[in-house]
């Protein structure tokens, strides 16, 4: 049963649908975004009590405006309607977290001119099963056909870790143009709940693109200055579609693929030729029985594996650390597209590559358990000195990206320079300035000069930027 009530200056509008509370708030000003009394009123006596009333209920703000003015003007309009309404929310006292946002511009608008209820924020509250990622319902269609469609859940790369030499990777779009006739010009726009402004735009004026039918757009993932940021692909994604024979938009939330390990995100610059890799770990003591570290261990570990992934794991045309002598400068990282500074950084956090840490029992070492069972931690043993610590902690994260690329048994066996039971067989390490393989086994004696020249390869690298893969869950409208 549907209940439908208006407020009596004519500008709120609520709709009891089942489950799903929906309200049209509108009559914004011409231009403006200021919520009126009666909006305010709606929001604190209604939409706030429902969603404290029930912490399993979240709520959808969409911003909207009339067709008149330049599209990317309205969307902007759009926008900043939404984040007023959601602003009145949180400052009401309820989490930001619970609050989805975005705008449409004026491509909902069946008016042409100004409009009183086209000039609105519509606010949808329902409840939800537990889940961190909470997915809104589908949005209700017009009763005249979509513009666009979007087809499928892509996946978006960073990088092809199988090429030894990758271009940074592209998620391929496709979607439909339902309208009959040819398009003279089309813009595609795309962009992110965590910023106002377009990641990236597009503009076809002469092409297949423009033909009525189904198209695939291959999106590289980079804004509109040549960067990358995989935090912005985590989160709720809009692409506007603008033809002359109308406008459509295009709505999906990205989230990690469901085989890709979720410790790393990246931000590429090809401007600057840099790659930032952020690596999250989680640090605790061992609960098994006699396994329990020494007091103050733990704290020693976090600092030792956050500076050794930061340490082993970059790739610039600096040192290692202040004070390596022995060694020439490491190598950039090679791609096709140009040659980066790679430079990753380590943070503690309660998700990622989980190390637990251990005294000494029965034998002095350090293992990544998850190569032989998934899910299980690294045993991190605080033992000899610090710089030797470091390369531990990076080493044994790097049995994870090793895994991830190329299989668990790869991983297991040091690139093949140990067996099964992790004996050495591999060769002696290799003469100077030559770079030493942080994931190889080595026949001792170690070089004096060791902890000069251990580094990730390039190789290794490139699989750890590779494990950030995305997939978008896509609504059409």
């Amino acid at each position: 049963m549907t209940l439908r009530k208006t407020s009596p200056d004519g500008v709120v509008e609520v709709t009891e649908d089942g489950a799903v509370h929906r309200a049209k708030l509108y009559d914004f000003d011409v231009d403006g975004a200021d919520l009126k009394t009666r909006h305010k009123e709606y929001l604190h006596a209604r939409a706030t009590r429902l969603l404290v009333a029930d912490p399993m209920k979240i709520a959808r703000v969409t911003g909207k405006a009339s067709k008149t003015g330049n599209e990317d003007h309205n969307f902007d309009l759009s926008n900043h309607r939404a984040e007023q309404a959601m602003a009145f929310l949180a400052n009401d006292g309820i989490a930001t977290e619970r609050l989805h946002r975005h705008g449409v511009g004026s491509s909902e608008s069946l008016v042409a001119g100004e409009d009183a209820r086209s000039r609105a924020v519509d606010v949808e509250i329902w409840r939800v099963a537990p889940s961190p990622s909470p997915t809104p319902p589908p949005i209700p269609t017009r009763d005249a056909p979509p513009v666009v469609t979007l087809q499928g859940e892509p996946v978006f790369k960073v990088l092809d870790r199988s090429n030894p030499q990758p271009a940074f990777g592209q998620s391929q779009i496709p979607f439909e143009i339902n309208n009959p006739k040819a398009t003279r010009k089309l813009k595609i726009v795309v962009r992110s709940e965590l910023q106002r402004e377009p990641l990236r735009t597009v503009v076809f004026t002469s092409g297949e693109m423009l033909q009525p039918g189904k198209h695939t757009w291959n999106w590289d993932g980079y804004d509109e200055h040549g960067r990358l940021r995989s935090v912005f692909l985590t989160n709720w994604l809009f692409i506007q579609v603008h033809a002359d024979h109308g406008s459509g938009y295009l709505m999906f939330s990205g989230e990690e693929a469901p085989d890709a390990p979720n410790f790393a995100s990246v931000d590429v610059d090809t401007a600057k030729h840099t790659v930032a890799v952020l690596v999250a770990v989680r640090v605790g003591p061992s609960s098994f029985p006699g396994k329990a570290p020494p007091p103050g261990s733990v704290d020693k570990a976090q600092r030792l594996i956050v500076d050794g992934i930061h340490k082993y794991w970059s790739r610039n045309s600096g040192p290692w650390f202040p004070g390596a002598v022995s060694a020439a400068p490491r190598r950039k990282l090679n791609l096709s597209s140009g040659i980066y500074d790679v430079d990753t950084m380590a943070m503690v956090t309660d998700y990622g590559v989980e190390y637990v840490v251990e005294k000494v029992w029965l034998v002095e070492r350090s293992c990544n358990w998850g190569v032989l069972e998934e899910g299980l931690p690294i045993a991190y043993v605080v033992t000899k000195e610090d710089d030797w610590n470091e390369i531990v902690g990076a080493h044994e994260f790097g049995h994870s990206v090793l895994a991830d690329g190329w299989g668990r048994e790869y991983s297991l066996k040091h690139k093949g320079t140990t067996n099964a039971i992790q004996n050495a067989i591999g060769p002696p390490a290799p003469l100077p300035p030559t770079e030493i393989d942080l994931m190889k086994y080595y026949k001792r004696p170690l070089p004096d000069d060791y902890v000069d020249r251990v580094v990730a390869t390039e190789e290794d690298v490139v699989a750890l930027i590779a494990t950030v893969r995305l997939k978008f869950s896509s609504r059409s409208k």
